[in-house]
């Protein structure tokens, strides 16, 4: 068990330590917080090793390498729930910042003061309430316009924090800088959308690639084989459910980041 253990906590430093040459502390000077993201990660592994090694002395290696089977596969599920949470959540704040950004142009066109336009948006953005509710207590707003931008999907509200800082110093027409940027989100929005369309095939095309070791263990049960009793009972077979779940995992994960960096991110 002790050597199995320590193949994991390879193949895991492996796929979360970067392979650049320039080391780790020059990452942690030029990247601080992914720096601090991956000691976090790897600190997590650590853990989670450490503890499926303490229930192997307990339980026995047997009961401790299906445990740790059983939480990949239940963390890769809740780890993807969460990740398609978090898409659907930035894709409505995309849309309402959108919106919020098109509502207050359309309001200054008319001669609405801005803070009136920002009325005017809130009453149907959420994302725009913070904004609202700093300005008039005396807020900055471009400043809550930032702060509500930082949030996932709500970037749109930093351009438009940029818009209004333009016109309140140079005199800019605001109107038309508001206009320029509920245009410019709106094209985005449609490139987004085109992109996600063209990714969710890589996205169906990766969960069947994993559950084709399944199909192939059942395929061998129907003509008369019989995998399960190699997988289950043995320990190369074991081993081999073991590497088959963490490359699986592996796979998904990598085929996601790659996806929502192609995509812009969530």
């Amino acid at each position: 068990m002790t050597w199995v253990v320590a193949g994991c906590l390879a193949m895991a430093a492996g796929l979360l330590v970067p392979g650049s040459p320039v080391g780790i502390s020059r990452l942690v000077e030029r990247q601080p917080a992914a720096a601090m993201g991956m000691a976090r990660r790897l600190a997590a592994v650590i853990g989670v090793m450490a503890g499926v090694w303490g229930v192997g002395a307990v339980v026995g290696p047997e009961i401790a390498l299906w445990l740790l089977v059983l939480g990949m596969s239940t963390g890769l599920g809740v780890w993807l729930v969460r990740r398609s949470r978090l898409r659907r959540l930035a894709r409505v704040t995309r849309q309402q910042v959108a919106e919020a950004c098109q509502v207050v142009a359309g309001q200054l066109t008319i001669g609405l003061l801005p803070q009136r336009a920002l009325e005017a948006a809130a009453e149907d953005c959420d994302v725009v309430r913070p904004v609202l509710a700093a300005v008039r207590v005396g807020g900055s707003a471009p400043e809550a316009l930032r702060r509500a931008g930082a949030s996932a999907g709500a970037g749109g509200l930093v351009e438009l924090a940029a818009a209004w800082e333009l016109s309140t110093r140079l005199g800019a027409p605001a109107a038309s800088l508001a206009q320029a940027v509920a245009d410019g989100l709106a094209r985005e929005e449609r490139l987004r959308e085109t992109v996600a369309t063209e990714l969710s095939a890589v996205r169906a095309t990766s969960t069947m690639l994993a559950f084709l070791p399944v199909v192939g263990v059942l395929m061998a049960a129907l003509v008369g084989a019989d995998p399960a009793h190699f997988l289950l009972t043995t320990w190369p077979g074991r081993l081999c459910v073991l590497v088959a779940t963490s490359l699986t995992a592996a796979g998904i994960v990598w085929t996601e980041r790659l996806a929502e960096r192609s995509g812009g991110g969530l």
